[in-house]
């Protein structure tokens, strides 16, 4: 069975983050506005700065996220190669050697996982900027993780460059 990214499927997911971030909106405006706050603090009330830093601290957290795949894909002995298209980053991994249903999970959950512990160790006014982003970008990985509960526990995952394969 294959598991296709499409354009469908990321406008599904792009429509999911937007409803979230519709039903959450007070808690998104007061993290961006204690962020700009905080940092306009530090940097001498520059808004150019924060904004700056606003736009650094996603694209880092985006390269964290992707590492942290490709970290995770490597401890189970696959080979990755990194893919950057307009605004999404993706990991792949290119050997084709089949990983179970449980570590293709923990692949998927991994940098929700350590990117949300991490922004607990960190000041609030830049952690909760980082967990949310995270938590937003990781739409694809919740919704390929609840797809897999689909498949018998023994089943083999082959990452694809278009999704995945499902050996039953």
């Amino acid at each position: 069975m294959e598991f296709k990214i499409t354009n469908k499927l990321h406008l599904k997911l792009l429509f999911i983050a937007l409803i979230f971030s519709i039903i959450f909106h007070n808690y998104l405006n007061t993290i961006i506005f204690n962020f700009f706050k905080k940092s306009m603090d530090i940097f001498n009330y520059s808004i150019t700065i924060s904004f700056i830093l606003l736009m650094a601290t996603i694209t880092m957290v985006t390269i964290a996220h992707e590492l942290i795949h490709g970290l995770t894909f490597t401890i189970f002995g696959g080979t990755v190669k990194y893919k950057f298209k307009f605004i999404y980053a993706a990991t792949e991994e290119i050997s084709n050697k089949p990983i179970s249903l449980t570590q293709f999970t923990i692949i998927l959950l991994s940098p929700i996982t350590v990117i949300s512990l991490f922004s607990l160790l960190i000041p609030n006014w830049i952690g909760n900027l980082i967990f949310i982003s995270n938590l937003i970008g990781s739409v694809g990985d919740l919704y390929m993780s609840i797809g897999l509960i689909k498949y018998p526990y023994d089943s083999k995952i082959i990452d694809k460059p278009y999704g995945y394969y499902v050996k039953l």
